[in-house]
């Protein structure tokens, strides 16, 4: 919970300085990214 919360709050601070689309499009990336690979 403890180490969640923290890369949660971590997320959130990049997250937050983007618009809806860029974190969706980070968001994506981010899960699609090593698949393909």
């Amino acid at each position: 919970m403890i180490q969640g919360a923290g890369a949660f709050r971590e997320n959130g601070f990049v997250f937050g300085r983007l618009s809806p689309t860029q974190t969706w499009r980070v968001l994506k990336l981010s899960h699609y990214s090593p698949m393909q690979r």
